[in-house]
């Protein structure tokens, strides 16, 4: 996530106006609707691949569809050192991916830090929350 400074002055007094950038993609299946759709086509016929409606999961075990590790959901070598599970009756991955979704961004005179992060960062209530915290940290900001 990018902070972007918008304005410094609100016209009496020197307050910062911040904006976030967002610079990758959510990968849970509950916010991002293109993963879902993909795990869908790619797995025709396995009515699990998304687990339940209420809370999508791939296979209805895990919630990011790309990730480092998770062999199991790669390749049908590391099943066997698995315990099985009702999820498995039906098993073809790949189902995840460790493939980047990489951006690329041209850094512009306002642009003033870089938030990087997973979990926490991305499941934050809004995108505000990650700048003005980092703001809030630098003595250059007033809020």
């Amino acid at each position: 996530m990018l902070g972007r400074l918008v304005s410094s002055t609100d016209g009496t007094s020197s307050v910062a106006k911040w904006e976030a950038i967002a610079l990758s993609e959510d990968h849970s299946l509950q916010t991002n609707t293109a993963e879902r759709e993909r795990l869908i086509k790619e797995h025709p016929g396995e009515s699990d691949v998304l687990g339940s409606p209420r809370d999508p999961r791939v296979k209805g075990m895990l919630q990011p569809s790309r990730a480092f590790g998770d062999g199991v959901y790669k390749s049908l070598a590391w099943k066997p050192f698995y315990r099985s599970s009702p999820h498995m009756r039906v098993w073809t991955p790949p189902y995840i991916t460790a493939v980047p979704d990489v951006t690329t961004h041209v850094l512009g005179t306002t642009d003033r830090f870089l938030v990087l992060g997973t979990g926490i960062v991305s499941s934050m209530a809004d995108s505000f929350t990650p700048c003005g915290a980092a703001c809030k940290a630098s003595a250059s900001c007033v809020f």
